[in-house]
């Protein structure tokens, strides 16, 4: 279904992930200067998480609680250095309120209305009880259909002209058989008719968003079919995705017919003409074309370069190309479809609503918060071959290959069996042969039990042991889960460092990088010492759910 561009369609679809629901006003846990942060944005941050004792709880509360802090402290920064003016800010302020407005608008004039009743439930699970087994031809146009619908009243083989003529590809080679479906299986217009058919007929030409469609119906039995209770959830899914469809092409409709928009298709070819010879932006045009105006609507006129304007904020994956009026005129369509939804949005005052203004709020100090910690500091960015020598050694234990051990396996279901394989390894038997004939670990055992190298971190009870075996030496049996191995080990490797020269360019921007962090470290010091911070630990206490007396 065409009904927005790509991007209008993933704002809409994100808004299904959002609530309406409206929230009891929140206690305050801690204040930062005249901005407070709330219970709700502390547990929101928090998720799910589950603590093993109520001194875990509070101190890792404490700890997110602190992260917050920071985060309102370099908001306040970022406003007080003017960074809430930056250009790039502003553009991604404006676009994430779009959005948020877009949510809030599906919510309201979709989500809301999308809800099946339960009289509406029950009369598609109703429809449940049978199922039908037919084919089809699908063909591009009704002028297709239809001549092929007279062939077949005049005696044609249906499965023959499925063959010779369906853009099935799918069905084609199957004469246009589809199998046994229920009810729900095939989009609407051909189910109804499908279900509405006797075994043996024939349809008139049927359209969907796939084409036109000639249907036979070759049976009709029952279905097993699961309990009501069973299937409700199921098909509450499928209801109210279905309803959400029609509510959105019914309410894009209605807004593009009060819009009125009328292309003018002179100033159309000029645009078609330009992009077919280059990738068009308002530099790309003289002023008389910029100026020319290429749509009119409630809300317009659009001009050459408005529209020009307008597409440069599309991504380029969502530029389509264009080579003819039809193609722009869908782009024209789509991209005024944005601008009516944010204005349907702002005309019904959503973003006065007190949840959209706290959800704006929020991704504005985040986007601060961003700003803050890219241009909010500046530190020393000049590296001396001093400091990278200390950086290294001071670290050097990030520039350490851990000791590894090569080992070869075979890994078998009981502590017999591998007892078994230890006896005749022992008495000379091939490790690699006997791997690959027994070993359950079939990846390995195609390359005769080879494990590779390995650190204590992979495979961790095999490497503990094979780390105090002697190279050639055989080992186990090791129990790991459910299973046992035998091991040989065939190579060692120690510990070793890295030299400075291979690391000194990855050095580098590590220290720029530890340094840029202890400026934004000392600046919060400074506002949290200008600013003033609160904490209300009753207040924080009280959200503590982990039973005390489970203390650890």
């Amino acid at each position: 279904m065409r009904f927005t561009t790509r991007g209008v369609i993933v704002l809409i679809s994100v808004a299904m992930l959002f609530s309406g629901c409206s929230k009891k006003e929140s206690l305050v846990v801690a204040k930062v200067g005249s901005r407070t942060i709330t219970v709700d944005q502390l547990q929101e941050r928090l998720g799910d998480k589950k603590f093993s004792s109520w001194e875990q709880e509070l101190t890792q509360k404490q700890q997110l609680l602190q992260t917050l802090i920071d985060e309102q402290l370099m908001a306040i920064g970022a406003t007080e250095l003017g960074l809430d003016k930056d250009p790039d800010f502003i553009s991604k302020i404006q676009g994430a309120e779009r959005n948020i407005l877009l949510e809030e608008l599906y919510n309201q004039e979709i989500r809301k209305k999308s809800q099946p009743s339960e009289k509406e439930l029950k009369a598609y699970y109703d429809k449940l009880y049978w199922e039908v087994r037919a084919r089809h031809i699908l063909v591009k146009t009704k002028e297709e259909a239809q001549e092929i619908f007279a062939q077949l009243s005049d005696g044609a083989d249906f499965e023959e002209l499925a063959q010779e003529k369906s853009i099935d590809t799918q069905t084609k080679k199957l004469g246009g058989d589809l199998g046994y479906f229920t009810w729900g299986r095939m989009t609407g217009p051909f189910q109804d008719v499908a279900f509405s058919m006797e075994p043996g007929a024939i349809s008139q030409p049927v359209e969907t968003d796939f084409g036109w469609h000639i249907i036979k119906v070759e049976d009709r039995r029952k279905a097993n079919v699961k309990s009501y209770e069973e299937e409700k959830s199921r098909i509450q899914r499928q209801l109210s995705s279905e309803k959400s469809k029609t509510l959105i092409e019914e309410y894009l409709n209605r807004l593009r017919d009060k819009a009125n928009v009328q292309p003018q298709l002179d100033a159309m070819q000029v645009v078609v003409e330009k992009f077919l010879t280059q990738n068009l932006a308002p530099e790309d045009c003289t002023e008389e074309e910029k100026e020319t105006v290429l749509v009119s609507f409630k809300g317009g006129p659009w001009t050459i370069e408005d529209f020009l304007v307008e597409l440069t904020k599309l991504p380029p994956m969502y530029r389509p190309q264009v080579k003819n009026q039809d193609d722009l005129q869908a782009l024209i369509k789509n991209i005024i479809t944005g601008q009516l939804l944010e204005s349907a949005a702002r005309g019904k005052g959503l973003s006065r609503n007190k949840e959209v203004a706290e959800k704006i709020h929020a991704e504005r100090d985040k986007e601060l918060i961003q700003i803050f910690r890219q241009k909010g500091v500046s530190a020393d960015t000049a590296v001396t071959d001093k400091d990278i020598q200390t950086f290294y050694h001071d670290h050097i234990d990030i520039y350490t290959v851990p000791a590894q051990v090569k080992v070869q396996e075979i890994q078998v279901n009981t502590e017999q069996e591998a007892e078994d394989l230890l006896k005749k390894l022992r008495a000379g038997a091939n490790f690699a042969k006997l791997a690959e004939e027994k070993s359950l670990r079939k990846w390995a055992a195609k390359k005769g039990g080879d494990l590779g190298y390995l650190t204590t971190r992979r495979f961790p009870a095999i490497s503990e042991s094979a780390f105090q075996l002697k190279v050639g030496q055989l080992g186990g049996p090791i129990k790991e889960g459910s299973t046992y191995s035998v091991i040989k080990v065939t190579d060692k490797k120690s510990s070793e460092a890295r030299s400075l020269e291979d690391v000194r360019k990855s050095i580098i921007p590590s220290i720029q990088r530890e340094r840029h962090e202890e400026a934004i470290q000392q600046r919060l010091e400074e506002l949290r010492g200008q600013k003033g911070t609160e904490i209300f630990t009753d207040v924080l206490q009280s959200t503590l759910v982990t039973p005390k007396e489970e203390a650890s």
